[in-house]
């Protein structure tokens, strides 16, 4: 199939990247968000193996990212009194890894620098405020896919519909006929991120990790 019609949905890290590739390849690709405009919050994330490898084939990546690391030297494991008993750092070879990442980034600054590389391309629409009302696949054998919208945007066919939007993916659910957790399987394993004003490692670029009973764990970074 030449120039394929295609419709992603979720602007966020899957989203646009996979927006690229698709243009790239020759693909005409419209990519809704339901949120209003680009969401740039979020945690730090790092990109590791075969992220690396994508990253290096995209021009000018790979120097976006460094400029908007979160400089994190390492993470220093505490005792319950703050004093370390051991230091865990980056290797300083990206294709060799440790637990600290050559390329932490926090999620909204990835997002944005994935966003600009394909928000010129004039293969990649991008629409903000959208999401699906419906999906009909054509009965015919490789037929396109005819959605709805709930915002304005005019019903299309495409050749294919891309879900980027998240774990509890709505439009998964919606093409499989089930609801958003079907494919979720929980192991009872928590975690919460947040970010405060003070400042508790006193402008240092390494972390802290603290290893509690109970299979709990707490680590404070730095936050450029």
């Amino acid at each position: 199939m030449s120039n394929p019609k295609v419709l992603i949905v979720g602007a966020s890290i899957a989203g646009p990247m996979a927006a690229y590739w698709l243009a790239k390849a020759g693909a005409h690709v419209a990519v809704i968000e339901r949120f209003p405009k680009l969401r740039t919050n979020g945690q730090a994330i790092d990109i590791r193996t075969t992220g690396v490898t994508v990253m290096r084939k995209i021009p000018g990546m790979e120097a976006a990212v460094r400029g908007k690391t979160t400089k994190m030297e390492g993470i220093s494991i505490v005792r319950d009194d703050g004093r370390p008993y051991g230091t865990i750092r980056a290797t300083g070879n990206p294709d060799q890894q440790s637990l600290v990442s050559e390329y932490e980034i926090f999620r909204g600054d990835l997002a944005q620098i994935l966003f600009d590389l394909s928000k010129d391309n004039e293969n990649v629409r991008y629409v903000f405020g959208e999401q699906i009302a419906s999906m009909q696949h054509s009965e015919k054998e490789n037929g396109p896919i005819k959605v709805e919208f709930i915002n304005g945007l005019t019903t299309s066919d495409y050749d294919l519909v891309v879900a980027c939007d998240g774990a509890t993916s709505r439009t998964r659910a919606m093409g499989f006929c089930g609801s958003v957790r079907d494919h979720v399987e929980s192991v009872n394993c928590w975690a919460a991120y947040f970010s405060i004003e003070q400042d508790l490692i006193k402008g240092s670029n390494l972390g802290h990790g603290y290893s509690a009973v109970g299979g709990r764990f707490l680590a404070i970074g730095n936050d450029p």
